[in-house]
């Protein structure tokens, strides 16, 4: 892959070492798979004021300021010994090896949205080489998947509109409450609960959110930018603004950005 950027198959040979050299080093301090399925190895507050002690190295504030967090005192830290690890290799100030891990990560991040050749070049390693696939899925079809996992709300109104008229929605909201009430009334009924275990069951049955076929509010992509080929558009251009898009959406949620 690295050839495709220029590179002679010597100099791609030497900077793939050095790239997985750095990787390993990166990843010696992280959990593995045991340890991070406990929750409480994961969970640990930081106030920012910590998040700079623990890495000096990185202006915090900037970066933050930079991803479009306006205002933030506390950060979930996933793994403290990776962080502690990354300012070791962060005071080291070898910048040739970072120049050459960001380089790849990002080529390699693009490599599926770039030319066809890259793409399937990315695909025979990834897909065919790792996973076992054996064929490639036709442009059609990959076409459409990359629209349903961009913007699929936007696609399922398309489909709902001609397939999935309200009258069809409205029945089956109708059988889930008739479902609900009837398991609330087998609740009351039953001898082998205390009164209290059944309040609390049926306060637990009616919390819940029944989701059927669409969603009363669809998604608003009033600030998604996809511009097609005679806007000067690329597919490349357009992935980055959908990432970006999904970026922004949760902070607003949950910043009240």
């Amino acid at each position: 892959m690295l050839q495709h950027l220029g590179e002679t198959e010597e100099e791609a040979s030497s900077e793939a070492l050095q790239i997985l050299d750095f990787e390993t080093r990166l990843a010696q301090s992280k959990m593995d798979k045991v340890e991070r399925r406990d929750a409480r190895k994961r969970f640990n507050p930081r106030s920012i004021a910590d998040l700079q002690n623990m890495v000096p190295a990185i202006n915090w504030d900037a970066y933050f300021k930079g991803i479009g967090v306006k205002s933030i005192d506390t950060v979930i830290v996933g793994e403290v010994k990776y962080f502690d690890a990354l300012q070791g290799i962060l005071k080291e100030n070898n910048v040739a090896d970072w120049k050459a891990y960001l380089r790849w990560n990002s080529f390699n991040d693009a490599a599926g949205l770039l030319s066809t050749d890259l793409a399937k070049a990315n695909w025979e390693f990834y897909s065919k080489e790792l996973r076992g696939a054996k064929a490639q899925k036709p442009l059609n079809e990959r076409a459409l998947g990359t629209v349903n996992n961009t913007v699929g709300e936007a696609l399922g109104k398309l489909y709902v509109e001609n397939y999935f008229p309200p009258e069809a929605k409205a029945k089956a909201e109708r059988m889930i409450k008739n479902v609900i009430l009837a398991f609330q009334n087998r609740i009351s009924n039953v001898s082998w609960m205390t009164e209290e275990t059944k309040e609390k069951a049926i306060e637990k049955l009616l919390a819940l959110k029944v989701k059927i076929a669409y969603p009363d509010q669809w998604t608003d992509y009033a600030e998604l930018q996809i511009e097609g080929p005679e806007e000067n558009g690329s597919y490349l251009q357009n992935i980055l603004n959908v990432r970006a898009w999904n970026h922004k959406k949760p902070l607003k949620s949950y910043l009240n950005l």
